[in-house]
């Protein structure tokens, strides 16, 4: 078994979550705070949302990790 989290695979799920729940997020962000948010948008049982919380219960130093671009609609964009 890895006994390492993938933190680009958890930045993609991040962004993915971020543009499902179409919430517009400040920049730099922790996930760890963006979670309650995307958990009261789509649901705790939101698979990805369950992922992340994975994720940082393996290691807390993912909860730090800052989203640096938010989604503006269905379009990635580095302005929020």
């Amino acid at each position: 078994m890895n006994d390492q989290i993938n933190r680009s695979a958890i930045m993609e799920i991040a962004t993915y979550v971020i543009a499902d729940s179409r919430e517009g997020f400040e920049k730099n962000i922790p996930i760890i705070q963006a979670l309650p948010r995307l958990e009261t948008r789509l649901g705790k049982d939101h698979l990805y949302i369950q992922y992340l919380h994975t994720a940082i219960e393996f290691d807390s130093t993912i909860g730090d990790i800052a989203i640096l671009k938010t989604s503006n609609g269905m379009r990635y964009s580095s302005t929020g």
